[in-house]
């Protein structure tokens, strides 16, 4: 058995309270099931962390009280700015929203069949998780980071292998905090640009979706003449007021 699946399987079994956070049997089944999907891609398996996990929640009741489903909070926040407000002092972060399906098995199967939210649950440069429900409207949302603070860790043992410091020797850039690993030392790592900032390629996005090579865009948003209400909908950032179409 390889190693990673001696950790995944570790991970399959832990129902646990910690760091003053329950971790229910639904989130149980959630990290499970994304961790299996990663095992199949041979990908380090996530483990909650606490305050990706507040992140989670903030954000999943603020939709359910504004009744909304987007990436950008009622207060204009992005998801970094949620863990910032938590103090996980992040390098990588990603989030998936949902909403209507009824059970972890459902919003998973709808997560995996749209590639942004698919990049997301795949992206070796996170290694904590987050997730959040609301059973009475089936909201939902999940959180991933890489934390550049070696004080933010795991509130479950055994889920992922310890990360190296910047400096510290290494083979890949999985072993480093930083997920950077040059000529065997692990180095700092450039972080990546917001929505809204100017970029070239998709890598240089934090939602890794540099559109048009010109700005870096949440997967959510919407292509050209597909109706929209307001302009932060649409991968332009132009919603037509005439048509109810985002524009070019």
């Amino acid at each position: 058995m390889s190693d990673i699946a001696r950790i995944f399987t570790v991970v399959i079994f832990i129902v646990q309270y910690a760091a003053g956070v329950e971790i229910t049997s639904w989130m149980t089944d959630m990290l499970s099931s994304v961790n299996s999907k990663r095992a199949k891609q041979n990908l380090v398996p996530l483990c909650y962390n606490a305050k990706v996990i507040a992140a989670a929640v903030t954000h999943n009741e603020d939709m359910v009280k504004e009744d909304f489903l987007d990436h950008t909070g009622s207060d204009g926040s992005d998801p970094g700015d949620r863990l910032v407000r938590k103090e996980y002092d992040w390098n990588s972060y990603g989030e998936n929203v949902a909403w209507g399906q009824i059970s972890v098995q459902e919003v998973m199967k709808a997560w995996m069949k749209s590639d942004g939210h698919k990049a997301n649950i795949l992206n070796d440069s996170v290694v904590h998780f987050g997730a959040a429900w609301d059973v009475s409207t089936n909201y939902w949302t999940q959180v991933f980071g890489r934390s550049g603070n070696s004080d933010d860790v795991c509130i479950s043992t055994g889920t992922i292998p310890t990360l190296k410091e910047v400096g510290e020797g290494c083979d890949k850039k999985s072993e480093c905090q930083s997920n950077k690993c040059k000529n065997g030392v692990c180095k700092k790592k450039k972080t990546k640009k917001k929505d809204g900032k100017s970029c070239n390629k998709d890598s240089k996005c934090i939602s890794n979706n540099c559109y048009g090579k010109k700005k870096c865009r949440p997967f959510t948003c919407l292509d050209k003449k597909v109706p929209c209400e307001k302009n932060s909908d649409c991968c332009s950032l132009k919603c037509s007021r005439k048509r109810s179409t985002c524009n070019k």
